[in-house]
Parts: C-alpha cells; structure tokens; sequence
C-alpha cells in the first residue's frame, strides 16, 4: 500500500484532510537539518495538519511534530531504552507510551516502542510508513473497514478493466 492508497481510504470514508504547505515540509527540514524520505514527505503534503478522526488523540501532525523528538527521549530514559539510533526520526507518538520513527538512511522500515507491551527495545513493525499508517486504521476503525474499502477498490479496478 501506498500514501495515496491512504488518502483514497480516508476520503471513502469522508475523512477531511489538511495538508502541509510546501514551505512547511521545507521548515521541517531545515529544523531537523536533514531531507525528510519521499513517503513522509507524501504523508505531509495530504495529511500533515490533520485527518479528521483519524489518529485523533496521536501526535503525528505538523503542530506536534517538532516536540517528539524530546518526548521519545523521555520516554528512552522512563523506561531504560537503549538510545535512539542517531538518524532516528520520530514520527508518531500515542498518549505519552508508545513512539513510532523511521531511519533517515534509506531504510524505510518503521519501528516502534509500547511501554504497555513489556518491551525492552524497538521492534520493527512496519516496511513503510503506508503499512504502519495502515495498521493504524485497523486499530482505530477495525479491520472491517479497511475489508470494505479493498473490496469497494478492487470492484471500481475491475469496472475499469472492462471498460
């Protein structure tokens, strides 16, 4: 799956997206002093400001984005991580206990760290931000959505392939 295989899951369901302005994701960069990975940056130009219900109650967008590096490294001494790898990129924390990051060396896999889990590391949950985004909508909405969308998508390819 893709980022945009998210959106047109999210606009099926109704969900209002708000996207980061260019000059946003350029200021991302620049503060992080580094080039964001083509599927975040992806992430950002559609959903960067918010997604309606979805992931309401996480701090992944725009607004919080530049505290999360600090609150995952609080989080590393709470519960006596190791540290972060130094290309860490922390994308997504939900509720103070749980952190998600990707690699900033072309690695796109994502990992990720649940205080509530008896966790003593980070463990890679994802191949790509699109899968772990995915996951994400399976755990608030339940799969039965995710079902229904696929099955809807894959009807609307079919038509298309007889026309």
């Amino acid at each position: 799956m893709t980022i945009e295989d998210l959106v047109g899951f999210l606009l099926y369901y109704k969900m209002p997206l708000s996207p980061c302005t260019e000059k946003e994701i350029e200021y991302v960069e620049q503060y992080y002093n580094t080039k964001l990975p083509d599927d975040y940056k992806c992430f950002l130009r559609h959903m960067g400001r918010g997604a309606g219900q979805f992931l309401c109650g996480s701090s992944i967008f725009y607004d919080e984005i530049f505290d999360l590096k600090e609150a995952a490294h609080e989080l590393v001494i709470e519960d006596n991580l190791p540290d972060l790898p130094a290309d860490a990129f922390v994308f997504w924390m939900h509720q103070g206990y749980q952190m998600a990051f990707f690699r900033l060396n072309g690695d796109n896999s994502i990992y990720f760290f649940n205080e509530g889990q008896d966790m003593t590391g980070y463990e890679k949950t994802a191949n790509n931000l699109a899968d772990f985004l995915f996951i994400q909508t399976k755990v608030e909405f339940g799969p039965k959505y995710l079902e229904h969308w696929l099955s809807a998508k894959a009807k609307k390819t079919s038509w298309w392939k007889l026309w």
